[in-house]
C-alpha cells in the first residue's frame, strides 16, 4: 500500500471502466474519496456498499524507477494505476540510450513517462500513453533545462496518446527531438518550452484530434 501525497486510486468492477478516486480525511469520506492509513489500512467511499467484484487498486509511487540506467530496454509491458510516473528516467542521474517499445501505460496520477534530469539519445516507440484524469501529469515529459553541452535527445515514434489531458508530450529540454507517426486523440498536441538554446525539434507525420471528453 502506498499512504503517499500524489493523486488518488481507482476501482473496477465486473470488468468496468475504472473509476478514479481521490485522497480523502479518513473518517470523513465523501464519495467518490479513499484514504489510506498509516497502519495500512484502506477505506473508501464509493456511494455504496462494496461487493466482492470490486477491484480496488490502490498506487504505489514509480511504476518502474531507471534513474541512470543507460543502455536499458523496457518492452511489452502495461504500467497501470502508477501513483505518480509510470516511468521515471533520469530522476537524479544522466542516463543515454534508453529504449522503451511496445509498452501500454495508463490511469496514472503524474506523467506517464517522466525525465527530471538529463535523459540522452532515448527511443519511444510504437507506446500507448492514456487515461490520464485532470491536469495530474503529461504523456511523455522531458524536464531537463539548462545551457551548455549536455542536454536531453529522444525519437519518438509510432505512438498513440489518448484522454492525456494536460500534454501529450512536452519538452522543456534544450535538446534535438524528433516526434514521427504519432497520433494524438484527446491530448494537447505538443508542447514545447524553454527550447531558446536547443538543438533542433521536428514533427512529422502526425495526426491530431483534441476533442478532449
Amino acid at each position: 500500500t502506498y499512504a503517499g501525497t500524489y493523486g488518488g486510486m481507482y476501482y473496477t468492477t465486473s470488468g468496468s471502466s475504472p473509476v478514479y478516486l481521490t485522497q480523502g480525511t479518513a473518517g470523513a469520506l465523501t464519495v467518490g474519496q479513499f484514504k489510506v492509513t498509516a497502519a495500512s489500512l484502506l477505506s473508501v467511499n464509493i456511494g455504496r456498499q462494496p461487493t466482492a467484484s470490486d477491484t480496488f487498486e490502490v498506487p504505489q509511487s514509480e511504476g518502474v524507477l531507471a534513474d541512470g540506467k543507460s543502455y536499458c530496454e523496457l518492452r511489452d509491458v502495461a504500467i497501470r494505476f502508477s501513483g505518480h510516473f509510470g516511468v521515471m528516467l533520469a530522476n537524479t542521474t544522466t542516463l543515454s540510450n534508453f529504449t522503451l517499445r511496445r509498452c501500454d501505460i495508463g490511469y496514472g496520477t503524474g506523467d506517464h513517462l517522466n525525465a527530471g534530469t538529463y535523459a540522452i539519445n532515448c527511443l519511444i516507440e510504437d507506446c500507448w500513453f492514456h487515461d490520464q484524469p485532470g491536469d495530474l501529469g503529461d504523456g511523455v515529459s522531458f524536464h531537463s533545462v539548462a545551457a551548455g553541452a549536455l542536454r536531453s535527445s529522444a525519437t519518438i515514434r509510432r505512438c498513440l496518446f489518448q484522454r492525456v489531458r494536460k500534454n501529450g508530450i512536452v519538452n522543456s529540454s534544450l535538446g534535438t527531438f524528433l516526434v514521427e507517426d504519432c497520433g494524438f486523440d484527446g491530448a494537447n498536441m505538443v508542447s514545447y518550452t524553454d527550447g531558446v538554446d536547443g538543438g533542433s525539434h521536428t514533427i512529422r507525420r502526425c495526426w491530431f484530434n483534441n476533442d478532449l471528453p
